[in-house]
């Protein structure tokens, strides 16, 4: 399918990202405007999530 047209159809899209292969993470992220974090291993995704998640 058509990611770009899926992740454009959300209502709200975070993407976590391993931070030493992150680019198609980032490429997406700008593409359909979501909000992306980048963790160094599991411990750090409750943060990025909070992080992520967080009213704007």
């Amino acid at each position: 399918g058509d990611v770009l047209a899926a992740a454009n159809g959300l209502d709200e899209l975070v993407i976590v990202a391993p931070e030493h292969d992150d680019t198609e993470a980032l490429v997406l992220g700008t593409a359909v405007g979501a909000r992306v974090a980048r963790v160094g291993g599991p411990v750090d995704v409750p943060a990025a999530l909070d992080l992520l998640l967080a009213p704007t």
